[in-house]
Protein backbone atom coordinates (compact mmCIF):
# COMPACT_ATOMS: atom_id res chain seq x y z
CA UNK A 1 0.00 0.00 0.00
CA UNK A 2 1.21 3.23 -0.92
CA UNK A 3 0.11 6.44 1.39
CA UNK A 4 0.61 10.20 0.58
CA UNK A 5 0.28 12.55 3.39
CA UNK A 6 -1.56 15.85 2.26
CA UNK A 7 -2.75 17.38 5.61
CA UNK A 8 -3.77 17.39 9.23
CA UNK A 9 -6.42 19.55 10.19
CA UNK A 10 -7.31 20.46 14.02
CA UNK A 11 -11.06 20.11 14.15
CA UNK A 12 -12.40 22.46 16.96
CA UNK A 13 -16.36 21.64 16.96
CA UNK A 14 -17.30 18.54 15.03
CA UNK A 15 -20.58 19.51 13.64
CA UNK A 16 -22.03 15.79 13.43
CA UNK A 17 -20.26 12.56 15.38
CA UNK A 18 -17.35 10.88 13.75
CA UNK A 19 -16.13 7.17 14.49
CA UNK A 20 -12.11 7.37 15.02
CA UNK A 21 -9.98 6.10 12.41
CA UNK A 22 -7.38 4.43 15.33
CA UNK A 23 -9.47 3.38 17.97
CA UNK A 24 -12.80 2.80 16.66
CA UNK A 25 -14.55 4.36 19.15
CA UNK A 26 -17.45 7.62 18.66
CA UNK A 27 -16.16 11.71 18.53
CA UNK A 28 -19.12 13.16 19.48
CA UNK A 29 -20.83 16.19 17.81
CA UNK A 30 -19.23 19.04 19.51
CA UNK A 31 -15.64 18.09 20.41
CA UNK A 32 -12.28 18.56 18.71
CA UNK A 33 -11.01 16.13 16.37
CA UNK A 34 -7.84 15.52 13.37
CA UNK A 35 -8.76 15.36 10.35
CA UNK A 36 -5.78 13.72 8.27
CA UNK A 37 -6.60 13.23 4.75
CA UNK A 38 -4.26 11.68 2.13
CA UNK A 39 -3.54 9.89 -1.19
CA UNK A 40 -3.92 5.83 -0.95
CA UNK A 41 -2.78 3.91 -4.57
CA UNK A 42 -5.88 1.59 -3.80
CA UNK A 43 -8.74 4.02 -2.70
CA UNK A 44 -7.92 7.15 -3.93
CA UNK A 45 -8.19 10.62 -1.54
CA UNK A 46 -9.05 9.78 1.79
CA UNK A 47 -10.17 11.32 4.69
CA UNK A 48 -10.25 10.31 8.19
CA UNK A 49 -11.61 11.81 11.65
CA UNK A 50 -8.78 11.02 14.71
CA UNK A 51 -9.38 11.39 18.51
CA UNK A 52 -5.77 13.87 19.04
CA UNK A 53 -5.10 11.77 21.77
CA UNK A 54 -5.54 8.61 19.80
CA UNK A 55 -2.94 10.30 17.13
CA UNK A 56 -0.66 11.01 19.89
CA UNK A 57 -0.27 7.26 20.71
CA UNK A 58 0.99 7.26 16.64
CA UNK A 59 3.95 9.50 16.93
CA UNK A 60 7.00 7.17 17.25
CA UNK A 61 5.33 4.67 14.71
CA UNK A 62 7.27 3.95 11.39
CA UNK A 63 5.74 3.18 7.75
CA UNK A 64 5.77 -0.91 8.97
CA UNK A 65 3.45 0.21 11.61
CA UNK A 66 1.48 2.09 9.64
CA UNK A 67 1.11 -0.71 7.35
CA UNK A 68 0.43 -3.21 9.62
CA UNK A 69 -2.31 -1.39 11.41
CA UNK A 70 -6.31 -1.90 10.61
CA UNK A 71 -8.83 0.44 11.93
CA UNK A 72 -9.97 0.38 15.67
CA UNK A 73 -6.60 -1.34 16.30
CA UNK A 74 -6.21 1.31 19.13
CA UNK A 75 -9.13 0.27 20.98
CA UNK A 76 -7.05 -1.96 23.54
CA UNK A 77 -5.10 1.48 24.24
CA UNK A 78 -8.29 3.45 24.94
CA UNK A 79 -9.93 1.05 26.80
CA UNK A 80 -6.37 0.02 29.09
CA UNK A 81 -6.87 4.18 29.75
CA UNK A 82 -10.82 4.05 30.85
CA UNK A 83 -9.32 1.27 33.67
CA UNK A 84 -6.85 3.08 34.86
CA UNK A 85 -9.20 6.38 35.03
CA UNK A 86 -11.77 4.70 37.00
CA UNK A 87 -8.71 3.05 39.68
CA UNK A 88 -8.04 6.67 40.66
Amino acid sequence: MSWTHLDDTLVKKARRSHSCYLCGKQIPKGASYLRRTGVDEDAGIVSEAMHPECEAQTKGWDEMDWETFSPGDLRWWTEDVASKEKSL
